[in-house]
Formats: C-alpha cells, structure tokens, sequence
C-alpha cells in the first residue's frame, strides 16, 4: 500500500516595511472596494485551507496602521476571542478596527459590511 504523497508549502521570502514615525500610511481604507482589495492580499498571503481571521487597525482618518492575525482555524471554522481582536486595537490606539475573516470552502453566504456607529448593518456590494 502507497501512502498519498503530503502537500508542503515552503515561503520563498519575507519582508518588512517600515514606515518613519509619524507618517501616515500610503493605503486609505475608505471605501468597501479598498478593503476588498485589502481582503484579497491576505486571502492570497495566507494560501491553505484554513479559515483565518484578521483584524485590521486603522487611525481617524482611515489610514492603514497595520493588521494582525488572530486567528487560524479548521477548514469549516476559526474561534475568536474577543480580548485578541481589542488588545492589539487598544496597544496601538486605533480609531476603528475591520474585521476580515475568509471560507476556503469558498462558499459565501453573505457579505456584510458594520458600522458599531450605524443603526442598521446591511449587505454590501
């Protein structure tokens, strides 16, 4: 009997920016299409089957502060607990956070985009 061959990924290179203190980050998050283009890079530096949750910190004026993984979970499901997704809000001071979480099932039932601001959260896009 042959054992079914493993699927390996191996990262062929990493890097890191660094902006000088003060500067505001180049990428604004203004609108659902930026953040969908926001999304897709994640999606795509994540690459497996496994759900991963994100949260991303922003400052007053939308700007990109930085993103943190919270979590990476099974195919099906991710667990999340509250403390990780404020912490790293709370450390650097961000005036809003988005939460991105993908399906590598890729079965989406709905997208929805929240405001803690907004009365009502609807569908997007």
């Amino acid at each position: 009997m042959v054992a079914a061959p493993r699927r390996y990924r191996l990262k062929l290179a990493t890097w890191t920016v660094v902006r000088e203190p003060g500067q505001p980050s180049p990428r604004t998050l203004s609108s659902p299409l930026a953040v969908v283009e926001l999304a897709k890079d994640l999606v795509l530096a994540a690459d497996d089957d496994k759900e991963h949750f994100w949260v991303v910190l922003l400052n007053a004026q939308n700007h990109y502060l930085l993103h943190t993984e919270v979590s990476v979970g099974t195919q099906s499901a991710s667990l999340v607990h509250p403390r990780e997704v404020l912490g790293p809000a709370l450390r650097e001071g961000a005036a809003s956070i988005i939460l991105l979480h993908n399906h590598p099932s890729g079965v989406i039932r709905s997208v929805e985009l929240c405001r803690l601001d907004a009365p009502v959260c609807g569908p997007a896009l």
